[in-house]
C-alpha cells in the first residue's frame, strides 16, 4: 500500500469513527497532490474532507459545501451519473443543516431531474423522501410533502426498494400527526404498516438481512409506541417495543 492509500484509509477510518478533526488531518496531507487531480480517488478525497467539515460544524456549510462541490464537479466530468445524484443529496443535508432550505430543496430537485432522465429508478425513491422530509418542516408545505410520500412509495414498490417504501408510509404518518390527526387513527395506520413491514420480514430467510431491515424500518415501531404511550395505553406500548425485537429475532 502506498503513502497516499495509507493516508487515504486511515483518514476515513478515524472520519468513520467520529474523530473529524484527526480524519480531516490526514486528508489534507494529500490535497496537494489531488488538487488538479480529476479521477476517482480525487473525488473521493474531496468527499472525505467534506464529511470531516460537515461532521465537526453541521451548521457551517463553508468547507463542507466547499469540497463536496468539487467531488461532483469531478463525478459530472467522468460520467459518473450516480455518483453525482449522490453528491447532490449529500450536500443537499448538508445546506439543510445549515438552515438553508431553498438551496438544499434546489439540490435535490436537481438529484431528481438527473435521475429520471437517467432512468435511475433505484434512486428516485430515496430522493424523492427525502424532499418530503425536507417540506415537511416547513408548515404551508406540508400538502406538497404528502405527495411526494405517496409518490416516493409508489416508485419505491415499483423498484423493490421496501425500507423506502416505508420510509414514505412513516413520513405520512409523522405528517398526519403534525396536523392533529386523531391519535387513536394514527396509531391504527402505524400498525398496519408494522404488520405489512412484518409480513415482508418474515419472508427474509438470513437472519442478519431480516434484523438489518427492521433496524432500517424501525421508525415506524417508534412512533407507535409514542402514540400508545399519548394514549396512556402503556401495556401496547410496551408490547410494540417487544413485537420489534420478536422480528428480529425469528
Amino acid at each position: 500500500m502506498s503513502e497516499a492509500e495509507d493516508l487515504m484509509k486511515n483518514g476515513f477510518s478515524l472520519i468513520d469513527k467520529g474523530k473529524y478533526l484527526d480524519g480531516l488531518r490526514e486528508l489534507s496531507k494529500l490535497e496537494p497532490q489531488f488538487q488538479s487531480k480529476n479521477n476517482e480517488e480525487a473525488a473521493d478525497l474531496f468527499l472525505g474532507i467534506s464529511q470531516a467539515y460537515y461532521g465537526m460544524t453541521p451548521s457551517n456549510d463553508e468547507n463542507s459545501l466547499k469540497y463536496a462541490d468539487l467531488a461532483i464537479e469531478i463525478h459530472k466530468k467522468l460520467g459518473i451519473t450516480p455518483m453525482v445524484i449522490s453528491d447532490l443529496l449529500y450536500s443537499s443535508f448538508i445546506e439543510a443543516d445549515a438552515g438553508k432550505i431553498p438551496d438544499a430543496e434546489k439540490r435535490i430537485d436537481q438529484a431528481i431531474e438527473l435521475a429520471r432522465s437517467s432512468k435511475d429508478l433505484e434512486e428516485l425513491p430515496e430522493l424523492l423522501n427525502s424532499k418530503a422530509d425536507l417540506l415537511s418542516t416547513i408548515k404551508k408545505r406540508r400538502q406538497e410533502s404528502a405527495a411526494l410520500y405517496i409518490e416516493a412509495s409508489k416508485a419505491a414498490n415499483d423498484s423493490g426498494n421496501p425500507q423506502a417504501y416505508f420510509h414514505s408510509r412513516t413520513g405520512l404518518i409523522k405528517l398526519k400527526r403534525m396536523d392533529g390527526f386523531d391519535s387513536e387513527k394514527a396509531l391504527d395506520e402505524a400498525m398496519k404498516v408494522i404488520e405489512e413491514a412484518e409480513s415482508l420480514a418474515a419472508e427474509i430467510k438470513n437472519k442478519k438481512e431480516r434484523k438489518d431491515f427492521i433496524d432500517d424500518i424501525s421508525e415506524i415501531y417508534d412512533i407507535a409506541t409514542d402514540l400508545a404511550m399519548e394514549m396512556e395505553k402503556v401495556d401496547l406500548a410496551i408490547s410494540i417495543a417487544e413485537r420489534m425485537t420478536k422480528a428480529q429475532s425469528k
